[in-house]
């Protein structure tokens, strides 16, 4: 079963990183947000059970990111949503965390095999198409340069 998310992030090309990344691990993007008040009415019309949410964008000062956590930490206890911001974790991830963040992931350290092991112990019905086999991919690839004439090395 796919699991619906909304991402909220003013980076276009994060964005689609984000999407094609959480797509191939059996999730479905069902809306995208590029502030905190687009987010919060796309999520009150998709109500996703996974939102990802960017710290740093540029939003009116009356409705911030924290603004939307909370607001759909208040509607939606049961939501799970991780920030993914460039702000460093720190005290910032300890608040987040404490108020109920699934996670906190600094995009300058984000490794995509930790996202996808994380996400799939807190949606066990999360399911992806299946993965190469990294050591069946080495052979074939050492196997045709074994077969590559001399002269071409």
């Amino acid at each position: 079963m796919a699991v619906d998310v909304m991402i909220v992030d003013d980076s276009e090309d994060f964005r689609f990183l984000l999407r094609k990344r959480l797509e191939s691990y059996g999730c479905q993007v069902v809306a995208e947000a590029t502030n905190a008040r687009e987010g919060l009415a796309l999520f009150r019309a998709h109500r996703p059970r996974l939102v990802t949410l960017d710290l740093m964008m540029a939003d009116s000062p009356d409705f911030v990111p924290q603004d939307l956590f909370r607001q759909i930490r208040r509607e939606s206890p049961q939501t799970a949503i991780v920030i993914v911001s460039v702000q460093r974790a720190g005290s910032n991830a300890s608040t987040f965390l404490s108020e109920g963040a699934l996670a906190y992931w600094e995009k300058s350290f984000l490794n995509f095999d930790d996202v996808r092991r994380r996400l799939s112990h807190v949606f066990p019905d999360m399911k992806g198409p299946s993965l190469p086999n990294h050591s069946s991919l080495s052979r074939r690839i050492r196997g045709s340069v074994n077969h590559i004439p001399s002269q071409h090395l």
